[in-house]
Formats: structure tokens, sequence, C-alpha cells
């Protein structure tokens, strides 16, 4: 494999590596802000029923885990509402040996759940830097069926977010979520530097492909010059066209290989180098013909440049089969398919 191919692969394997990267941390970031909002709701709800507690008078002792007493203990005694906070983030569970205990409370002494003040409560407890992001509650009484939105007819119901329902009371009696809409399609919970890191590393990734691309185009513009120009071109004597194989024709005057409906035009150093190998008998050329051929006698063509005047030839010849092989170290012979 060429090692520019090589190049556009790993370009494109670090592009789409870098994009699953970031679409991964995004969706990541937004579970994670999901979860805040979830947990800012259900922090809300403990409140508010807190509140609504003591206010109706009634005894209740508050757990963080299940038998566990916390520092919030505030009355205790044989009728006393456990709330487990626990299980906060899914459901609030209220152990009392009266069923409707609950609905006793914040039903019967006018003291239940008030969906706007929830409402306020909730769009309170975030950020201020994210006053931009609207909220509503939808309070929900699973006895009668009745459904009561903080903001009714909004649209944010439907093409807002939503958190997981909180089911409230013995069995689930009472349910409340929360909606959100930001602003911005995505407003990131933590901090965006590793979205900043991530993205300067992929400039720095792009800028280095980019530079080497042009260097490996400089290198290829120096090794098309490596041939000096002849000091006598010979092609003349050459019949036109050459029929080389059944398939490829060669004129030599114009420096022109046909192959398969497809033409091939060559510099007059890479069609002077082709023809000698092609009068050469067993198209073999030594080392010496070739330093010859190229600079004359006086001038010896070191083993890098005769290289590279080799790997050019190749390069043009490549549509056509024609290949120019090294033999034995002796010089090089012409491969045609």
């Amino acid at each position: 494999m060429h090692s520019k191919d090589f190049r556009y692969i790993l370009f494109f394997i670090t592009t789409v590596l870098f994009l699953l990267g970031i679409y991964y941390l995004y969706k990541k970031e937004r579970q994670l802000y999901r979860s805040s909002f979830q947990q800012k709701l259900a922090a809300v709800v403990v409140a508010d029923i807190e509140k609504r507690l003591v206010a109706a008078g009634e005894p209740y002792v508050l757990y963080s885990k299940p038998g566990e007493k916390s520092e919030k203990t505030l009355i205790l005694s044989e009728d006393t509402i456990y709330i487990d906070k626990s299980s906060v983030a899914n459901t609030l569970v209220f152990a009392e040996r009266q069923l409707d205990a609950f609905q006793t409370i914040l039903y019967a002494k006018g003291n239940f759940i008030n969906p706007q003040s929830l409402d306020s409560l909730f769009y309170a407890s975030l950020n201020p830097d994210k006053s931009g992001i609207k909220t509503g509650i939808r309070y929900t009484d699973r006895k009668t069926e009745t459904i009561t939105d903080s903001k009714p007819n909004d649209p944010i119901y439907e093409k807002g977010n939503a958190t997981d329902i909180l089911l409230l009371g013995l069995n689930g009696e009472i349910s409340v979520q929360g909606f959100y809409l930001p602003t911005n399609k995505y407003l990131p919970e933590r901090s965006p530097w590793i979205f900043i890191s991530l993205f300067i590393f992929y400039l720095v990734f792009c800028l280095f492909f980019i530079l080497s691309l042009r260097k490996n185009k400089k290198v290829e513009i120096e090794r098309q010059q490596v041939l000096p120009l002849p000091k006598k071109d010979e092609t003349d004597k050459e019949e036109s066209p050459i029929k080389v194989t059944e398939t490829i024709l060669y004129d030599t005057n114009k420096g022109i290989l046909y192959c398969n409906s497809q033409k091939t035009t060559l510099t007059k150093q890479m069609n002077l180098f082709l023809s000698h190998f092609l009068q050469a008998p067993d198209y073999f050329l030594s080392t010496q013909e070739i330093n010859e051929l190229l600079w004359g006698e006086e001038l010896p063509l070191s083993k890098n440049k005769r290289t590279q005047a080799v790997l050019v030839l190749n390069n043009r010849l490549k549509s056509t089969g024609l290949k120019v092989k090294n033999y034995q170290r002796k010089g090089y012979v012409l491969i045609i398919p």
C-alpha cells in the first residue's frame, strides 16, 4: 500500500473515531444532564411534601435509608409517616398503617401539592445561568385519572424533555413529572473543556495531515525532476509505433504508450529510458549503461538517483503493466506482461 493511501485511511479512521467520540460524550452528557434534572425535581418534591406535612401538624420521621434515621427527624410517634429517600429518584414510598393517610393529610386538610408552586420551586432550583430553560410540572391523580399541568396547553409538554415519573403514596396514588425545554440544543452540565480539548487535538491532527500531503507532493515533484535532459535525443531513429504486446503500442517519436484505450504520455527523459530498454537484448540495461544513458561517462549516476529514476518510470508505466526491476544488482530489466 502506498504511504499516501495509508495516510488517507488513517485520516478517515481518525475522523470517524473523533465523531463517534463526540457523539458518545454528547449522549453521556445529555444523560448526566437529564439525571441532574431528575434529582432536582425529586429534591423539590421531597422538600415540598415535608413542608406540607409540618404545616398540617402531622407527626412523621424522614429516613435517608430504610431503617436508618436521618438528622432531619422532627417528630416521633406511633402514627409516624416514613419517607424513604433511598428511592427518591423513582418512587417516594410512604409507610403508614392507614391506606388513606397520604390523601387525608394532603387532600382533606386542603394542603395537597400545587403544580404551579411546585413548578416555581423546580425552576428556582436550577442554576441561575440556565435562566433560559423553561419548566413545567404534570400532576396526576391516578385514582380519578385527573391530569393537571402547571402550564395548561403549553407546547413544553410535547416538545420538551421529560424526567421520569415520581410515584407518590403507598400505591402510587399520585404521580409528578417534570418537563424542561432548554433554549439551546445542548447545555453541558459539566465543563466543556473536554470537548474543546478534543477539537484542538483534531485540528492539530488535520494540520499535520495537510502538511504531510504538501511534503509528499513536493517529493513527488522532485522525483519527476530526477532525470536530466539527455545530451542527444535518439528516439527519432526508432520506428513508430512499436508493438510491444498485443495490447500495448509505443510511439517512440511522441513518447506515447497506448494500452486498453488508454494513453500514457512520457517525458523526453522517460521516453529515452524506455526506448533503450526495448532496444536492449533481453530488455536488460546494466548500471553502467544507465549511467551513460542519463548522465554520460564523465558524470556517473549515484545509486540513489538511479533508483529514483526507475521509480519515476515505473510510476508512469503502472497503467500498462510494464515494470522495470533490479536484476541481481547488476542492472535493471524491463518486465513485459
